[in-house]
């Protein structure tokens, strides 16, 4: 599998309100898209679906927390979205059936950064995860437990106040929609639904802002009639 495309977060950067505004059709798709799924009734399925679930409950908080201006807890909800994609891949792709066992009995207790490095290992992606995220998650852990990455944004010549820029928060959405939809893209491998897959695929890079979607169009569905 290809890497995320992390690389291209913040390379392009977008108003906050136009990224919002992103951010809020993305959440919109996810919900509807994760309708689509047919999750199997087996082990493996049940015991991924409720990561894929999390991954996009976290992230349509996050949005509303960017709503709110709550700025501070939306930065601290992006690692959840991205530990929630991890469990899921993990989970799908290469956990034993002794390790689903454990898991399903609340004993399978491995951190992060080893979940990233038994994706690696079992050649998950094309590049090392965890050499390209490892600064990252490192900002991200600093954002859940209050450490450096909140204080810098606190501390100030004139104050001791909030003062995240725009910039911070347009990343931090960016991040954390790419993380939603690739939880969510490991539903139709699941299945496994191949053409699913490759449809929510492209749609999803549409709405990413990753590919301009010339000729089509991407209905997005709220369920409110």
């Amino acid at each position: 599998m290809t890497r995320p495309d992390t690389e291209s977060v913040g390379a392009n950067p977008l108003p906050l309100d136009v990224q919002l505004e992103r951010s809020r059709q993305l959440v919109t798709w996810l919900r509807a898209s994760v309708g689509l799924i047919g999750f199997p009734k087996q082990t493996r399925a049940i015991l991924v679906a409720p990561s894929i679930q999390l991954a996009l409950a976290h992230h349509a908080a996050l949005v509303t927390l960017a709503e709110g201006n709550h700025r501070a807890s939306l930065l601290a909800l992006v690692r959840p979205v991205y530990e929630a994609y991890v469990w899921s891949a993990r989970t799908l792709r290469i956990a034993t059936d002794d390790q689903l066992r454990l898991l399903a009995e609340g004993k399978l207790t491995t951190g992060l950064e080893a979940r990233i490095r038994a994706l690696d290992r079992a050649g998950f992606f094309d590049q090392s995860m965890l050499t390209d995220m490892k600064p990252l998650i490192r900002r991200m852990d600093g954002f859940v437990h209050g450490e450096f990455e909140h204080m810098r944004y606190r501390i100030h010549r004139d104050a001791v106040i909030a003062r995240y820029p725009d910039g911070l928060i347009v990343d931090a959405l960016q991040v954390a929609d790419l993380f939603a939809v690739m939880a969510l893209l490991e539903g139709p491998a699941m299945a496994p639904d191949v053409e699913l897959g490759d449809r929510l695929d492209g749609e999803s890079r549409i709405l990413l802002g990753l590919s301009s979607g010339e000729g089509r169009i991407v209905q997005i569905d709220d369920g409110q009639g």
